[in-house]
């Protein structure tokens, strides 16, 4: 449905430098699947987005949707923002605060210029996307009225409306408390496989990408550095940016000593001591490696386990969250932290045995 091949784009600072924003961003999105644009403030998420929508005009590249050429530098095609035929929700929502809840679904039938709609059709069209984002009930209530996660509805109620055949969305959860925001993930996800719409996701926030996506490209300083499956990327990093910024992870520097067997395991010397990781790429004696393990990959026992990858620490602090205990434990100089269920009551101060998987040690290449 969505394809970008070697999108560039760039603008001018204040100091009248040019500054790239995205550089050579290249995906493709099938048609029904949510696709997310994943990372920090700056890194050119949402100025690839502005660009798929016609907001921004790249400088290279080629972006199409379906099977028309909407923007192509080669070609000097550029098709203006109202006539992609896209629905977008933006981070404020840009509710009309003037307007009804049903007008403001309205809005965009009785502006568009792509086609003429009649009375009838505009009803049910509004009636029928009212319904699907539960404010049916709400149709005469002034937009004003509504709460964040109302407002949050309506905005995407007007995007699909004109039932587009591509939507994007630009971190509209960002403004919802807490709770709020947990609860409108679900709503989206679920909206999206019933309706079956291809959609692309911009938010900086890992879990929501996670909860919400059939794929995520993460991003730093206008690049892709991964795209994946939301499992593929929080278990098999291509790199520590990824590891880190997905999630929470121990960094331990190492050093490759051989490979151990034929799987893509290596015996590799860290502050840990000698231990058993997973190499995502050929890796060769003497070559410097970051091991990556999650936190919740460390089990913690008060007795010895059987297996590799067992040292013996002390804890130095715990914080207790309700559904889990984080742990910090010291191994020699170096403080690991894990994740434990809150049946595990051992002291600060008591000793405690770390266990971690091979297959849950990632080799990164330093």
């Amino acid at each position: 449905m969505l394809t970008v091949k070697g999108l560039c784009t760039e603008y001018v600072n204040e100091r009248k430098q040019a500054i790239r924003a995205a550089h050579d961003v290249s995906f493709d999105v099938p048609p029904g699947k949510l696709f997310t644009l994943l990372g920090p403030s700056g890194c050119g998420k949402t100025t690839t987005l502005r660009s798929i929508a016609g907001l921004e005009r790249p400088q290279a590249g080629e972006i199409r949707v379906g099977d028309e050429v909407i923007y192509s530098s080669a070609r000097r095609i550029f098709v203006p923002p109202n006539q992609r035929g896209l629905g977008m929700v933006f981070q404020s929502y840009a509710i009309w605060p003037h307007m009804t809840v049903y007008e403001n679904a309205a809005f965009p039938l009785r502006v568009g210029r792509r086609r003429r709609f009649s009375r009838r059709e505009i009803d049910e069209r509004v009636n029928r996307v009212l319904a699907t984002v539960d404010l049916a009930e709400l149709a005469q209530r002034e937009a004003t009225k509504l709460s964040g996660g109302q407002q949050q509805r309506l905005a995407l109620a007007r995007a699909l409306v004109m039932e587009p055949r591509l939507l994007l969305l630009d971190e509209p959860l960002s403004n919802l408390d807490a709770k709020l925001r947990e609860r409108m993930r679900f709503e989206l996800k679920r909206l999206q496989r019933e309706l079956g719409i291809t959609t692309v996701y911009v938010t900086h926030d890992q879990s929501e990408a996670l909860a919400l996506s059939h794929a995520i490209a993460v991003m730093s300083r206008g690049r892709i550095e991964q795209i994946g499956t939301p499992r593929e990327i929080y278990e098999r990093p291509v790199n520590q940016f990824v590891a880190d910024f997905v999630g929470s992870s121990n960094f331990l520097d190492a050093t490759v000593r051989a490979a151990d067997g034929a799987n893509g395991f290596y015996r590799v010397e860290s502050a840990l001591g000698v231990m058993k990781a997973l190499g995502l790429e050929p890796l060769q004696a003497d070559d410097k490696v970051v091991v990556s393990v999650r936190p919740e990959d460390v089990h913690l026992s008060e007795a010895r386990p059987d297996g590799e990858n067992v040292w013996q620490g002390m804890v130095d602090q715990k914080v207790f969250l309700g559904e889990s205990v984080d742990f910090q434990v010291v191994v020699g100089e170096r403080r690991v932290q894990a994740r434990a269920h809150p049946s595990l009551r051992t002291r600060v101060g008591e000793p405690i045995y770390l266990r971690v998987e091979p297959e849950k040690c990632v080799a990164l290449k330093a």
